[in-house]
């Protein structure tokens, strides 16, 4: 996962999402590997809204249980990712108000295109360099 960070990490933080939620790594970390379409695990979906995008608060439990569904089958072999297309489900989802028969990379780009994300990303990066207070309006603006 070093090698992802150090080729993409000064990227669009789209390509280096991808490549975080496709990495074997973070697939077994977080059980994506068994997420199936007979039996969705919620891990993966939860950690990439909670963690990496959009924080606590911005989604609910169906969103989470609806975008574990179109992360299914996602899954990898050695170090390489794949798709197993038998395990994905093919259904219509319901996803942060998005309706639609969504795969993971679609889910990925509705969690991009929530305000939230901005905001929790702008966020942690002025907390990071410059200071660890920022009220909800800086955020706000900074995210836009």
């Amino acid at each position: 996962m070093l090698n992802l960070f150090q080729e993409k990490g000064l990227g669009d933080f789209r390509g280096l999402l991808i490549g975080v939620a496709q990495d074997p790594a973070m697939l077994n970390f977080l059980d994506a590997g068994v997420n199936t379409k007979d039996s969705p695990n919620e891990n993966f979906a939860r950690e990439i809204m909670e963690l990496f995008t959009m924080g606590v608060g911005h989604y609910g439990e169906s969103d989470v249980r609806e975008a574990a569904r179109a992360f299914t089958g996602w899954n990898y072999d050695g170090l390489e990712f794949q798709v197993v297309t038998d395990d994905h489900d093919f259904g219509v989802k319901r996803v942060l108000g998005r309706e639609g028969d969504f795969d993971g990379v679609e889910v990925i780009d509705i969690i991009l295109e929530q305000d939230a994300t901005a905001e929790f990303i702008a966020r942690n990066i002025y907390n990071y360099f410059v200071s660890a207070e920022l009220d909800d309006d800086s955020a706000r603006e900074l995210g836009a």
